[in-house]
């Protein structure tokens, strides 16, 4: 019965995963275009050229149509150790010196950064060609999926939305 019990909640389980895959399709330009808003793990992209000439298309991991990713600002306190030294006299008139290690601490501010996004996928595909892949390992997005081209064309992608 345990066995069975296991079983059923593999194959449950197996189920559920192989629903929760999401098959897109559509059209691009060479204009910057968001596929999705959610982290993604890519299982397969296939990108079909229309354009008739040579296509360099790129995957961004980020949640808006563009290529860049903006970073707020933000704080950063570093702690080092340093040696005070202190020199006096004592009662007897002898001069001593005495050399204590403590700890510091600076407060900087690292300021808004606006950088690339992180290139997810880059795929050259041939004049009215078609480029298909599936990742042994599938391609992970933590922000979101956005797609640049030089031309336009048509994509097919499966992917799993993650939480």
């Amino acid at each position: 019965m345990n066995k069975f019990l296991s079983f059923f909640s593999l194959l449950l389980a197996l189920t559920f995963s192989v629903l929760a895959q999401s098959n897109r399709a559509g059209t691009f330009t060479s204009a910057v275009a968001n596929l999705s808003t959610n982290g993604v793990s890519i299982t397969s992209f296939s990108v079909t050229d229309t354009s008739a000439a040579q296509n360099i298309v790129l995957l961004y991991d980020n949640e808006a149509a563009s290529t860049n990713r903006t970073y707020a600002a933000y704080s950063v306190v570093t702690v080092s150790s340093t040696l005070i030294t202190n020199v006096f006299t004592n009662f007897a008139g002898v001069s001593q010196t005495n050399i204590t290690p403590v700890l510091t601490s600076a407060t900087s501010v690292i300021p808004l950064a606006t950088i690339q996004a992180r290139r997810v996928l880059t795929l050259a595909v041939p004049a009215s060609g078609t480029v298909t892949i599936t990742p042994v390992d599938p391609l992970g997005t933590t922000f979101g999926l956005t797609i640049k081209a030089t031309g336009a064309g048509i994509y097919n992608a499966n992917w799993i939305n993650l939480p």
